[in-house]
């Protein structure tokens, strides 16, 4: 999907947080944050149309481990709700299929970028 730019993402916090420096003390690497399965309501309110560039997976969670709830190909309809900035900084719109499928996918896979209405409390997602 987009593990590239994932690498460079973990690489640059990895740096920050000087985690995998040569000398110092033995540190983890930063956890991936929790999937959370979360819904938000129709605030995009556009109508249904064909917005994949190619086969998707739609996750559970604005991440890139989050589960797969559904394959969705270039012939569905979806119908936007909101966006979210992701942890790494990535962008990931909430979405319904025509078949009532809800889950979230990299804007990077819409053709037109993804819903330009961000989700509430910025689309933060409850702990």
């Amino acid at each position: 999907m987009i593990s590239g730019r994932r690498a460079t993402a973990w690489a640059a916090i990895a740096t920050i947080a000087g985690v995998g420096g040569a000398a110092g003390p033995a540190s983890a690497a930063p956890a991936a944050p929790p999937c959370q399965s979360s819904s938000f309501d129709d605030y995009d309110h556009r109508e249904y149309a064909k917005q994949f560039r190619r086969n998707v997976q739609i996750l559970s969670g604005p991440a890139e481990n989050c589960a797969e709830q559904f394959l969705a190909t270039p012939n569905n309809l979806v119908d936007y709700h909101c966006w979210t900035r992701a942890w790494d900084g990535t962008t990931w719109t909430y979405l319904r299929t025509a078949t009532t499928v809800y889950g979230w996918v990299w804007d990077g896979d819409l053709k037109d970028g993804g819903s330009t209405v961000n989700c509430p409390h910025g689309g933060l997602l409850a702990g």
